[in-house]
């Protein structure tokens, strides 16, 4: 399993339905790290009686630049894994997946920065245009078949 999610990053494949397994079980394994996060805050607070602020101050003193250490890299090798999962499954619809992958950050990018000159840098506008673009982006990812684009018909 975690070939899939950290091998192949040059030449796996991944079909739809594996990817969307795949990809939901990444996003569980983060909420139940960020909810574990969450409860050992919770925990904090109560062992300190209650205080919110002291909770934080505790367990700055205590475990702040390594938790931090930890936290980036978790959060690296999330984004790497997921970006491995859609460039596998780009790489299935017969697209080069790394470059596929970097030409749609790089156009969601520019689509963002063209709407927030177009429309004054309004936060809102900006997050459903970025939004929109994203469900597009899955959506496609989702639903087009194996294939497709490098001509081998099966």
């Amino acid at each position: 399993m975690l070939s899939t999610y950290f091998g192949d990053v040059t030449s796996g494949r991944l079909l739809r339905l594996p990817f969307i397994g795949y990809l939901i079980l990444l996003q569980v394994v983060m909420f139940a790290l960020v909810m574990g996060g969450a409860a050992s805050l919770g925990i904090a607070e109560n062992l300190v009686g209650g205080n919110l602020q002291d909770a934080q101050a505790m367990l700055g003193e205590k475990f702040g630049i390594p938790a931090m250490i930890v936290i980036a890299i978790v959060m690296a090798l999330y984004l790497f894994a997921d970006l491995n999962l859609k460039a596998k499954r780009i790489r299935d619809m017969g697209l080069p997946g790394w470059w596929t992958l970097l030409a749609v950050i790089v156009i969601s990018i520019v689509v963002t920065i063209v709407i927030n000159i177009a429309f004054g840098s309004d936060p809102e506008t900006s997050n459903r245009i970025s939004s929109i673009f994203t469900a597009i982006a899955f959506l496609a990812l989702l639903f087009i078949p194996s294939d497709t684009f490098s001509g081998n018909s099966e």
